[in-house]
């Protein structure tokens, strides 16, 4: 149209990249073309990457970062800490709060006998899950564990599934705040935290299954790839203050990997204590997509053989302590929390 016309002539004259070539042809009608020095330089760009003038978003992660100090190994212990949480619910029956939950007094007793990560939030996340999954039921005013709880959590593949669900709907999670379960998030942007949790595992499918990855090339191809992400990182306060005082992309990214992503068994965290490092000091935070993490971004279920077995059988000694094997199956683990009092786990 006329408007797109005067943009053309303006950039034509203003700008060193085009020119009109001298034509014989009618007034309107000369040939633009891309200025000569810079035709020959994109053209020895194309010629060195192999004809491909575009580099593909996934050519930021090919550099191999150099191996973990240390990684997070604890990936098998999702369904014993979830067991563990509902069988404690069961014995102790915490009060449920209002908005639902229980006291951070009631998750700090939990939290001390969960074995997969020390991080506050973890329990809280569990809580939430097992709350929505019904995995525990309120009781009046209290929560109990479910009946079936234990069956429930034999099926680690459905688990982990349903856990990246629960986490991809929910704004009872929200990784805009330090404190992820507060209420005090901005809830009416749920939906903006929705999409860029669902880019953020979208990203992960460019991942080699089990290579490091470098957490700066990874934000990078976040914001090559996504809109939304890449929108955050411009504009991270959107229409109105982010409550906590300005989350960045690269906190809530570093949350959501070091957090849900890490807990469900999507990704392997290398260097754990380099994911509180901000970006722009060097970070050396890196991760690897696991192989039943892959098959979750991919929408479906992971084959996971079963940890527990029919045969176990636990031990009352003497004293009427009891010695519970890790391989008890589920459902008898949580019947053992309702008649004593959890000790220690040390296997």
């Amino acid at each position: 149209g006329e408007g797109a016309g005067r943009e053309l002539d303006e950039l034509l004259w203003r700008t060193p990249l085009f020119h009109i070539r001298n034509s014989a042809g009618q007034a309107g009608e000369e040939d633009v073309a891309l200025a000569s020095d810079l035709a020959l330089a994109l053209r020895g760009l194309a010629d060195r990457r192999g004809g491909k003038l575009v580099s593909q978003p996934h050519e930021v992660l090919e550099t191999a970062p150099s191996p973990p100090s240390g990684a997070s190994d604890r990936l098998h212990h999702l369904q014993r800490d979830l067991a563990t949480l509902v069988g404690m619910i069961g014995r102790r029956q915490p009060r449920q709060l209002k908005r639902g939950g229980i006291s951070k007094s009631s998750l700090k007793e939990v939290a001390a006998f969960l074995l997969a990560d020390s991080d506050p939030g973890y329990p809280e996340f569990l809580m939430l899950f097992a709350e929505s999954a019904g995995l525990v039921k309120p009781d009046g005013r209290v929560w109990t564990a479910a009946e079936r709880a234990g069956s429930k959590l034999e099926d680690e593949g459905r688990v982990r599934k349903a856990l990246l669900t629960f986490w991809y709907g929910t704004d009872r999670w929200n990784e805009w705040t330090s404190d992820r379960s507060g209420s005090a998030g901005p809830r009416k942007r749920a939906e903006e935290l929705r999409e860029i949790r669902r880019a953020v595992v979208q990203g992960l499918m460019h991942c080699e299954v089990g290579r490091w990855i470098a957490y700066p090339q990874f934000y990078q191809l976040l914001v090559r790839t996504s809109e939304a992400f890449r929108a955050f990182t411009e504009y991270p306060g959107g229409k109105g203050a982010l409550s906590s005082g300005g989350t960045t992309a690269d906190e809530l990214l570093r949350r959501m990997l070091r957090g849900a992503l890490a807990w469900t068994g999507v990704v392997q965290i290398g260097n754990p204590d380099a994911y509180n490092t901000p970006l722009h000091q060097d970070s050396n935070g890196i991760f690897r997509l696991t192989d039943p993490g892959h098959t979750l971004a991919m929408g479906k279920r992971p084959e996971i053989p079963r940890r527990t077995s029919p045969e176990a059988r636990y031990t009352i000694q003497p004293n009427l302590e009891v010695l519970s094997p890790p391989d008890l199956p589920y459902t008898h683990y949580i019947e053992l929390h309702k008649l004593a009092d959890l000790q220690g786990i040390d296997v």
